[in-house]
């Protein structure tokens, strides 16, 4: 998939903002159409890939099949030959118009994923010599190229630009989530699912500020600061320290 940077980090976002206590996001057809500006969306799209991306990563199993391949687990989250942040905007709106349903969500697992049956390759990786665990087990897991929004990149962007990058990658981890239907929100290390867009947001603010994370990518900034805050979750509910 090739994903294009360009033009990411200006705009201004219709906010949006969910309660405290987890429900199912919501955002609307029609606040993404008619609401957001093309940068709006670009910027959120951006967001989305990587929220994706992550919940891929951080996923216990392995995938069997390179991101070519059809039974790829992007695939049920994504279209086919997205090239750049406008195309995939492009399928959201049309999903939207096309099948006149309210909600983001709907529209992307309704037409705009590429997959919307079957089950993705996951499995397990194992070495044919050996028997045992592979250490290639992460090697298709990675879509996105390795360039991305810097921490400083970030930080100089307005508040609206931040939050919008930070919902779409919310948005994202959710639509996997739900694409691959993984049930068990208490084990879900994509995102603390009790907190809202607006308050992992105002963490990685905080993070992407110091002196020493400024040239990191925001990427590698979200990977942490959500493990973190989804111990920290776990902790309060009173089972203690996870295991390593």
């Amino acid at each position: 998939m090739k994903i294009i940077l360009s033009a990411l980090l200006c705009g201004v976002l219709a906010r949006n903002l969910w309660a405290a206590e987890y429900v199912k996001p919501s955002l609307s057809c029609a606040s993404f159409t008619r609401a957001y500006s093309p940068t709006d969306q670009r910027v959120f799209a951006y967001g989305y890939l990587e929220g994706v991306q992550a919940a891929l990563t951080k996923g216990v199993a392995d995938v069997l099949v390179p991101p070519s391949n059809a039974d790829h687990p992007m695939w049920w989250v994504l279209p086919s030959q997205t090239e750049g942040y406008d195309a995939l905007v492009q399928k959201w709106v049309t999903a939207c118009k096309v099948n006149k349903v309210t909600d983001l969500l709907d529209a992307i697992f309704l037409t705009a994923a590429r997959k919307k049956e079957d089950w993705p390759a996951f499995g397990v990786w194992l070495d044919k010599e050996t028997g045992k665990l592979s250490s290639d087990h992460d090697k298709w897991k990675q879509f996105l190229g390795e360039d991305g929004v810097t921490c400083e990149q970030y930080t100089k962007s307005p508040e609206d630009t931040r939050q919008n990058i930070v919902t779409g990658y919310f948005i994202g981890t959710e639509a996997f989530r739900i694409a691959t239907r993984d049930k068990n929100a208490s084990l879900w290390m994509a995102w603390p699912l009790t907190m809202t867009p607006v308050a992992v947001r105002r963490v990685l603010d905080e993070d992407c500020a110091k002196p020493r994370d400024r040239d990191g990518l925001i990427r590698d900034a979200l990977w942490v600061i959500t493990m973190q805050l989804w111990v920290k979750q776990k902790q309060s509910e009173g089972n203690g320290p996870l295991p390593r």
